[in-house]
């Protein structure tokens, strides 16, 4: 017995039986693939697009058609350049002449698509040959998924934190600037008020100790506080001039630096080596503030931490940026993101440095030293 579906007539025998005009079962399958083909590429939930040598779409289902918003006939007079930006055709026909060629089977890509509305879509393309046969006509057809929706939403998380950077960046500035102001308005007062006072101290001592026939316990009690005066003007100054650097004004940046670091560099235990170009001319202004500041808090660093018995402090300038150095032999830290967060004053000094537009690099190791570079780019570098 014959198994169900199956026939034991001979072919020439099923030939002359089967009625006149019945297509072989070759062709019947072949009509039925076609049939399965076109509803997948009628129905498909995504663009899907035939695309000959020329790069001209010969067949577009509904889904593309919706996508773009023009109608087959449209697209299918169209070249896919026509509603393609400039700026994302460049990889998509290097791609396309590449899988002409037979150089790849196939590609993918995100690309944006100009709809009929003038409106801008997100597209995710993949292409594959069709027919990969020498000879034949070459033919490709590409699937477009609209991401749309994917690229807005990335395109707003990624707007959101701009913001948020750009937020925190003003924030830092802005606190940087009211630390300036709040050190200037202190300097201002320690100058004006405890200075004045000391000086009228140490002035009325001056005027005791002219007085005649004073016994040799009270001259000495006035000189020591004539002493104690004088060692208290010379700190209240010292502090004045760290709190406001009005000598920037009146000696330039590179000569106050100089004295700055000199005379640190007195009071350190560890010896500093020195070297100072002339930056006078790239940075002023505020930004000499700002950059005075740095210099005073890497020096402060050295001075209140690092434990080093040696470091070296250079200020170089080469025709792409100005370069601040300064690297010492000390104790040294680990490189951990909470060490930015410690009173260091590593975080002013970044900030400081991206404020007037360049970078600060710190490298450390315990037993290592600690190596601080800041480089600010020159206007024509």
């Amino acid at each position: 017995m014959a198994a169900s579906g199956q026939s034991n007539t001979p072919p020439e025998r099923r030939n002359a039986i089967e009625p006149p005009g019945t297509p072989p079962e070759s062709a019947l399958d072949l009509g039925e693939s076609e049939a399965q083909f076109r509803a997948i590429f009628e129905g498909a939930a995504i663009g899907i697009v035939l695309v000959d040598a020329k790069r001209r779409p010969v067949r577009c289902n509904p889904a593309l058609q919706r996508m773009l918003g023009y109608t087959g006939a449209e697209l299918c007079a169209m070249s896919f350049p026509d509603f393609t930006p400039p700026e994302d055709l460049r990889a998509d026909l290097e791609h396309y002449h590449q899988t002409i060629a037979g150089e790849l089977d196939h590609y993918q890509l995100e690309k944006r698509y100009l709809t009929k509305a003038g409106e801008v879509v997100w597209g995710r393309l993949t292409v594959s040959l069709v027919n990969p046969k020498a000879g034949k006509p070459q033919y490709v057809i590409g699937m477009v998924e609209d991401i749309t929706d994917r690229k807005r939403l990335e395109q707003s998380l990624q707007e959101a934190q701009e913001w948020e950077r750009t937020s925190r960046e003003e924030f830092a500035h802005q606190l940087l600037h009211a630390e300036e102001q709040e050190r200037q308005s202190l300097g201002a007062e320690l100058h004006d008020s405890l200075g004045q006072n000391l000086s009228i101290i140490a002035n009325r001592v001056y005027q005791a100790m002219a007085q005649p026939e004073l016994s040799p316990v009270l001259v000495e009690h006035l000189t020591a506080i004539s002493q104690s005066a004088a060692e208290a003007i010379s700190e209240v100054r010292s502090l004045v001039r760290d709190l406001r650097p009005m000598q920037i004004e009146e000696f330039g940046l590179t000569d106050s630096i100089r004295e700055l670091v000199t005379r640190m560099a007195e009071t350190a235990l560890a010896h500093i080596d020195i070297y100072i170009d002339n930056v006078d001319d790239e940075i002023k202004g505020r930004s000499a503030t700002h950059f005075y500041r740095i210099v005073q808090e890497a020096l402060n660093n050295v001075i209140r931490h690092s434990k080093a018995d040696r470091a070296r402090f250079s200020l170089e300038r080469d025709i792409k940026c100005i370069r601040l150095r300064l690297v010492d032999n000390g104790c040294g830290f680990e490189m951990k993101p909470e060490v930015h967060q410690r009173g260091l004053g590593l975080t002013s000094i970044a900030k400081r440095a991206q404020m007037l537009g360049g970078n600060a690099e710190i490298k450390s190791a315990p037993g290592a030293g600690t190596h601080l570079t800041v480089e600010l780019p020159l206007r024509w570098g």
